[in-house]
């Protein structure tokens, strides 16, 4: 019992993006221990994109300031390279800590 709830925290704790059909997906925690492999991970698959793509947050399941500055990253590098991020489907935690710090409108949630 309690090997499997040390599993589920580890899987609660983990982060990962993947390409689907429509863009990307965006899951787990999104903290300041995943961010920046996050972002290396990022960089590799965004460098193939030649449009403007959504990443689906509806599985992100904790975000801390260093996960919102993570997406406030992404669409600076978006702009950069002439593509536009959206992001679809904000958990209301990620709403709140956004709007807390004043980046909404950055992230156009």
């Amino acid at each position: 019992m309690v090997m499997a709830s040390n599993q589920q925290a580890a899987d609660k704790k983990a982060s990962r993006l993947t390409q689907t059909a429509e863009g990307f997906e965006l899951a787990g925690s999104i903290a300041f221990e995943t961010v920046n492999t996050l972002w290396q991970q990022s960089l590799r698959l965004f460098e193939k994109v030649e449009h403007s793509f959504c990443v689906d947050l509806s599985k992100v399941t904790e975000l801390d300031s260093a996960g919102l500055g993570l997406l406030v990253a992404w669409k600076k590098w978006a702009k950069t390279h002439d593509l536009v991020i959206a992001y679809t489907k904000p958990p209301n935690r990620l709403l709140a800590l956004a709007e807390v710090n004043r980046v909404s409108s950055i992230l156009e949630l």
